[in-house]
């Protein structure tokens, strides 16, 4: 594998522009002291508040102008995470929540190692690509339509080079794009490893150039020394059930009985007193079946996706949930837990340690909005424990509206990337 070399920083400001070029000091000081510039960096990862979407556009266009790297990839969040230099040239950690926040790491990855891209759905034919059309071929959609794939030199590219990884970032608006992704893993032959913008204004993607829907990011190659581990965040109550009857999206019964029952014996007398309670507390998570969660063996960790119950019809028995499952469907009873994300968490780094073949060099870290603050408390301890496991090293992330890795969608996951 070729000497990687990464730098990141992060600024505070209010100001686009002043949180811009205060980032561009802190990173230029990293990557070359006294002698200035950015030779050598060759690919940048940004993520932003949400309050600076606005100027997201032209926070890009700086950061190229004068770092001459011409391809960024990152997105907008409601909470960012760092590992990087401060204005003061201080090393530091944290996770910031309601403020502006810009963080961003440079990497020397070689050239021709990674092709960015940009995606969206589209229901027409027309102007659609080769690629384009065998994938669109297989998407699992119930409406005809076809995967919009594009970048410079996209078909070239794959058509020459070994995909090891892709990141990506996606739009949560667009709810048929999870269905996409084991199709286009299986078009890629490489794992997805990202996340779904969270934001309260716009939602911007960068991948390359800032695009609005859709999703977009940037493939890595088999060059470019990089793993990626899967972190829970919630702990079974009872035992593994299998889906005997729905109703579009409620759940009526589980091993042949009414799933209200079923979920009473779970989760105790206690609780199943007051079926109040258990909203917000009690999920309900589907297990993904190997063909499902099937990679290319740069991931570890997780096999299913946590989902909100939303309500229950007590006179028949019937769980509202907030998606559809399916007769067959194996399903448990969870709940998030702060003493089990954290044993997950130490179990994902110790995991991912044992297989690196060269210490970590930089990272990419994405958490889902429920975890952090809400879930490790207010002091920014996922991070923290980021920086005690790994080192002080480059890391950049935002905490997301959904975590996407190896072919499937997530909730309450933290996806970690790591460079060697």
């Amino acid at each position: 594998m070729p000497n990687l070399r990464f730098a990141s920083a992060f600024s505070l400001k209010t100001d686009w522009s002043q949180a811009t070029l205060e980032v561009l000091s802190a990173l230029e000081e990293d990557w070359s002291g006294a002698s200035k510039g950015f030779d050598g960096a060759t690919i940048g990862f940004v993520y932003a508040s949400d309050g600076l979407s606005e100027e997201l556009s032209s926070i890009i266009t700086l950061l190229k102008t004068r770092t001459a790297i011409s391809c960024f990839c990152g997105t907008v969040g409601l909470g960012i995470g760092v590992m990087g230099r401060d204005s003061q040239g201080a090393f530091r950690t944290g996770e910031f929540y309601d403020v502006p926040c810009l963080s961003v790491m440079i990497a020397s990855l070689p050239d021709g190692a990674f092709q960015p891209f940009q995606a969206h759905l589209k229901p027409e034919q027309s102007d659609i690509t080769e690629i384009d059309r065998d994938l669109a071929a297989n998407l699992p959609l119930e409406v005809p339509m076809f995967l919009d794939m594009r970048g410079n030199g996209l078909a070239d590219w794959l058509e020459k080079q070994t995909p090891r990884l892709s990141m990506i970032h996606a739009d949560p608006r667009e709810t048929e794009l999870p269905s996409v992704f084991p199709e286009l893993q299986k078009t890629l032959s490489c794992d997805l490893i990202g996340g779904l913008t969270s934001s309260r204004m716009e939602w911007p993607l960068v991948a390359d150039t800032v695009q609005d829907g859709g999703f977009g990011g940037v493939i890595l190659n088999d060059a470019v020394g990089v793993m990626a581990g899967l972190t829970q965040g919630c702990s079974a109550i009872g035992e593994v059930h299998r889906v005997t009857g729905v109703d579009g999206t409620m759940l009526t019964s589980l091993d042949g009985r009414p799933a209200l029952d079923v979920l009473k014996e779970d989760v105790g007398e206690l609780l199943a007193r007051d079926l109040r309670r258990l909203g917000g507390y009690v999920f309900v998570a589907r297990r993904y079946q190997d063909e499902e969660r099937a990679g290319h063996n740069q991931v570890s960790g997780g096999d299913y996706r946590v989902h909100h119950l939303l309500g229950i019809t007590v006179e028949t028995g019937e769980l509202h949930l907030d998606i559809s499952f399916a007769e067959g469907d194996e399903i448990f009873f969870c709940r998030r837990d702060n003493q089990a994300a954290r044993q997950d968490f130490y179990r994902m780094l110790d995991e991912m340690r044992s297989k690196l073949p060269s210490e970590p060099k930089g990272g990419i870290y994405i958490s889902c909005i429920g975890r952090g603050r809400a879930l490790f408390g207010p002091n920014s301890e996922e991070w923290s424990i980021l920086n005690e496991e790994l080192g002080s090293i480059p890391m950049v992330g935002f905490y997301a509206s959904g975590e996407i890795c190896g072919q499937q969608l997530y909730s309450y996951t933290g996806v970690l990337t790591l460079f060697y």
